[in-house]
């Protein structure tokens, strides 16, 4: 959906990776037909995940449910939510310890037309200092039989960054001085063969492109200042404007009896 959270967990935007093995956890059992050209059957899934580690705990839960309408026609749903507790080493330095609630609401529709499968999804992720809107386009097309299957995919990402302080009161408030964002596409190419009854093997390529604020708005550099009475200024580190990554994954898989 959009990819998203244990990676902002330690850049002082908490999770991201998280979200992004739910999503794999997702496409993996809710995607669509790989081969056959026939969508998937009804289903509804509860999951409950926890991780720890680097001073960041994270937890939450997430129910997907999917339903068809007729042969052609697929609906999902997935609800998810996750709990910081804790915070990461850079706003522990530069900022306060905070706790933190996402939500991520999505939604995504299947055509199956003759031998080719065309899907859809909106996905929306929101947190006090982060917020996500991501629309995904795919479609896949059997071939040889129904041996060979290829697909292609388009991801565009539309993100707002804040940036949490505590107020008078102490309370964690929205900075009303900082706001900035990010935007992100992605393109996915993927081929899957049937080599034997029990082996299948993928290939898949995907390029991404990131374009405006891309780092933590909590990560400060600490530098000498003699006339600060602490004897240290923090500067907020420079990134760079936009960056581009590409990934390649093979896969086999075999079947055991």
């Amino acid at each position: 959906m959009t990819k998203r959270r244990i990676v902002r967990a330690l850049t002082g935007q908490p999770g991201k990776l998280l979200a992004l093995a739910l999503l794999a956890f997702i496409a993996a059992g809710h995607g669509t037909a790989a081969f056959a050209g026939v969508l998937a059957e009804d289903r509804a899934d509860a999951l409950y995940h926890r991780y720890q580690g680097g001073g960041v705990e994270i937890q939450g839960p997430s129910v997907l449910v999917r339903k068809k309408i007729g042969e052609n026609f697929a609906v999902n749903a997935n609800y998810y939510m996750d709990f910081v507790t804790s915070a990461s080493i850079d706003v522990k330095l530069s900022a306060s310890e905070y706790k933190e609630q996402r939500t991520q609401k999505s939604i995504g529709f299947e055509f199956l037309h003759g031998k080719t499968t065309y899907s859809a999804n909106v996905i929306s992720s929101k947190e006090s200092d982060y917020v996500a809107d991501t629309a995904t386009f795919g479609l896949s097309q059997d071939m040889f039989g129904d041996l060979t299957t290829i697909s292609m995919g388009f991801r565009r990402g539309w993100n707002h960054v804040y940036r949490n302080v505590k107020d008078a009161d102490g309370n964690k408030a929205r900075d009303p001085t900082f706001a900035e964002q990010m935007d992100s596409r992605a393109y996915t190419v993927g081929l899957s063969q049937i080599l034997t009854r029990n082996m299948v093997a993928s290939l898949n390529v995907e390029a991404i492109t990131d374009e405006g604020y891309l780092n933590s708005p909590y990560r400060s550099v600490r530098y000498v200042e003699p006339g600060d009475p602490r004897g240290f200024a923090l500067q907020r580190e420079i990134y760079p404007r936009t960056h581009t990554s590409q990934a390649t994954a093979v896969t086999v898989k075999y079947y055991l009896p």
